[in-house]
């Protein structure tokens, strides 16, 4: 652990899992790195001012959190590990995250953002290359109001495989916890894989739900594959009006993809409720 980081259950529970990520956001200053606890030392840097030495979200923890606005984020440079297809076992994003606004302009005006995530436009000269990511909705979005969202797309984006929720759990100054399990791609003729998206500990959606599945007949075929985009919290891809207004903490990466009974207790520990 980084020296001055506290230790707690919470975090042992996390190490315990053994993360290829895990990112406390418990830097008091922006003058610091974004330090890596997993040991695999993939630690973050900071882009614009965000807010760091918040209240945390973990009950009974001294940790800190940090918030975000405007185009704050952190970039956690390109690793293999962060990426669906290295292990053969998957990829599982476990976040603490806080709303403090449901009122986004979003992406093109179309009322979502992508808050945290592994993808980059197109650039001049480089391809656009996505992989995967959360989405919010705007709170006024005519069709999917407050919905948290996880999906995984083709290099060249467009519709992907997603799981979502709506729920009693999105609301301002609230936080939620989420994990998104990115299933190892298999041929569709083998087996249905995909999106699986926990929230606050429960499953709420995944395989064989036809939306979530990275082949979806008629629709869209899903092949992840690895790019060299960084991970970044607070946005995805760093676009115009896809940026974060709110708290996020205890970020962590698994090449692998957590069993729900593992899910559950990171939750339980952190909400004080084990």
């Amino acid at each position: 652990m980084k020296p001055g980081t506290r230790t707690d259950a919470y975090a042992e529970a996390v190490l315990a899992d053994r993360p290829v990520g895990y990112w406390r956001l418990n830097e008091r200053t922006c003058n610091e790195q974004v330090a890596d606890e997993s040991g695999h030392n993939n630690h973050g840097s900071f882009v614009g001012r965000p807010s760091p030495g918040q209240q945390g979200a973990i009950r009974g923890s001294a940790n800190c959190s940090m918030s975000f606005a405007s185009d704050a984020h952190i970039s956690i440079s390109h690793s293999p590990d962060f990426s669906i297809q290295t292990s053969g076992e998957g990829l599982s994003v476990e976040v603490w995250m806080r709303p403090d606004t449901l009122l986004y302009e979003g992406e093109g005006n179309r009322k979502y953002i992508h808050w945290l995530g592994k993808g980059k436009p197109t650039q001049r000269g480089e391809p656009k290359h996505l992989e995967w990511g959360f989405r919010l909705y705007s709170s006024d979005h005519p069709r999917r109001p407050s919905r948290i969202s996880a999906y995984a797309w083709n290099p060249q984006g467009g519709e992907g495989a997603g799981a979502w929720y709506e729920g009693d759990p999105v609301a301002e100054g609230e936080w939620i916890h989420l994990v998104a399990c990115f299933q190892h791609y298999v041929k569709p003729s083998v087996m249905k894989t995909g999106v699986q998206l926990f929230v606050n500990g429960e499953f709420v959606q995944g395989p064989p739900s036809s939306g979530t599945l990275y082949f979806n007949e008629g629709s869209w075929s899903v092949v992840p594959r690895s790019g060299d985009a960084p991970l970044r919290l607070a946005t995805r891809s760093a676009t115009a009006n896809s940026f974060l207004t709110g708290g996020i903490d205890e970020v962590a990466v698994y090449a692998e993809v957590l069993t729900p009974q593992r899910i559950k207790r990171h939750y339980d520990i952190g909400n004080g409720s084990s």
